[in-house]
């Protein structure tokens, strides 16, 4: 990755932190607002044939800016997204159809062990567990697979067009 990308996913990142701590609040159900980042990194995840090193930095820089725009421990939800990562680096690679339903379940899977983890990081920190209904949890998974589906058609788009790009330029079928 280069270091123009890296600042790209830098400002990207700030953008949507900024998005969901005030753009995003008037349009929150229940009290819920999508996770942007994680919905951005999780759809990265998934739409790359190999998850490199640099995956790693930016679900970091991801988790230092929900960090900054949270009220939990600082590290908190950086430990959280480091800890996904890991997980979707082993279980979910395995996965051997990339499309629209298995996408799907990937981010709701994602969506409910990113809450588990950050109630049971918060118990271990702060003594205090506390698990979110089933309705909200639902609804964050709506919100959060709403947003996600947009990103994975746009990462879709983009994918195609570099590789029709690459077809065109070496003629690989004329």
């Amino acid at each position: 990755m280069s270091f123009l990308k890296l600042i790209f996913i830098i400002l990207l990142f700030y953008l949507f932190a900024l998005l969901n701590s005030s753009f995003l609040i008037p349009f929150s159900v229940h009290g819920v607002v999508p996770n942007l980042i994680l919905v951005f990194i999780i759809t990265l995840l998934f739409t790359e044939k190999q998850i490199h090193s640099m995956d790693l930095l930016i679900v970091l820089i991801g988790g230092f800016f929900l960090d900054i725009f949270s009220t939990a421990y600082f590290g908190i939800l950086t430990l959280d997204l480091f800890i996904l990562f890991l997980i979707f680096k082993f279980v979910f690679k395995a996965l051997s159809e990339r499309n629209i339903l298995s996408f799907i379940l990937t981010l709701a899977v994602s969506v409910l062990f990113y809450d588990l983890f950050y109630s049971f990081f918060n118990w271990v920190i702060a003594s205090s567990f506390q698990l979110r209904s089933a309705k909200v949890s639902i609804v964050e998974i709506l919100y959060d697979l709403l947003i996600g589906l947009i990103f994975y058609f746009i990462f879709v788009l983009i994918d195609r067009k570099r590789s029709s790009k690459i077809i065109n330029k070496y003629h690989v079928f004329s």
